[in-house]
């Protein structure tokens, strides 16, 4: 896929932050996060995320993976669950997951077709 990271990188900040709320109105208007954030906030995370699709019970995150990314669900369901994906049942409730435990390590798979925004946690890329 296109690297929308790098090549919004070649724009100034100015068009970069117009160019990425225009590419993610949707999810600026209805994650609960952004909406939390400053507008500028939300921009700023948002220029450092990336694209990506994840195809039908592909492993977003395994069990027990540090995960680096943050990830935010654009389009699809996924099915996170508290065991390894060998295990996986479509028929888990979301609701359930760790329900009563303390769960520190989780399996994330896509349902359906899934689009997600992912950006690295730490974002070291946004100090320029």
């Amino acid at each position: 896929g296109i690297d929308t990271v790098a090549l919004l990188h070649q724009f100034p900040r100015s068009l970069r932050a117009q160019v990425v709320s225009f590419m993610h109105r949707h999810t600026l208007r209805s994650s609960a996060l952004l909406m939390a954030l400053s507008p500028e906030c939300a921009k700023a995370l948002l220029m450092c995320m990336t694209s990506a699709v994840c195809l039908e019970k592909e492993v977003l995150l395994g069990q027990g993976e540090l995960c680096e990314y943050l990830y935010m669900l654009q389009k699809g369901q996924l099915h996170v669950r508290d065991g390894p994906a060998a295990e996986w049942d479509e028929n888990l409730a979301l609701e359930e997951f760790g329900a009563g435990k303390e769960v520190r390590t989780a399996m994330a798979a896509g349902i359906n077709r899934v689009s997600v925004i992912a950006g690295k946690m730490g974002m070291e890329g946004t100090r320029r």
